[in-house]
């Protein structure tokens, strides 16, 4: 497999090579930034669920409590389907966890400043600014995940 910073036949960059054969999900959209907007878009969407029902359930810290909330269900379920079907890698499930907690510590706690200084500070409504946040986070995440969560080193890919 190809280091990340060696060009494809058609001139774009490679992005990280895997462990394993590609999944059904790379199979069918044939590239990982891709399958990561996916898999990355139902979980969203998953987390905005349960954003909105706890939210719904309680007011209490401007919306922090709603983030948390929705943080202990996303992120289990995040790291499964972004390790199955976008980065495929195998072994060292614990160190991949333990980094992709870490990754997605950065948005929480951030979130958790900001979420409260957008509703009752400025007085934005506490989903849009939620939606706002998120699409910010997306983008990071990526390169965060693929880089560091995930990331394999030549010598760790050849010994699986």
């Amino acid at each position: 497999m190809t280091a990340p910073h060696e060009r494809a036949p058609d001139g774009r960059p490679q992005l990280p090579a895997t462990t394993e054969a590609p999944g059904p999900l790379l199979r069918l959209v044939h590239d990982q930034r891709l399958a990561f907007v996916l898999v990355g878009g139902l979980n969203t969407l998953l987390s905005f669920a349960a954003f909105v029902l706890f939210s719904r359930i309680t007011s209490l810290w401007g919306g922090d409590l709603a983030v948390l909330g929705a943080q202990l269900i996303a992120i289990p379920v995040a790291f499964v389907l972004h390790r199955t079907f976008v980065f495929r890698v195998t072994g060292h499930v614990l160190r991949d966890l333990g980094r992709f907690v870490l990754v997605n510590a950065i948005p929480i706690t951030v979130n958790l400043a900001v979420l409260p200084v957008l509703t009752t500070v400025l007085g934005w409504p506490v989903l849009l600014s939620q939606i706002g946040f998120t699409l910010v986070w997306v983008i990071s995440s990526y390169f965060l995940h693929r880089g560091f969560s995930f990331r394999r080193t030549t010598a760790e890919r050849e010994a699986e």
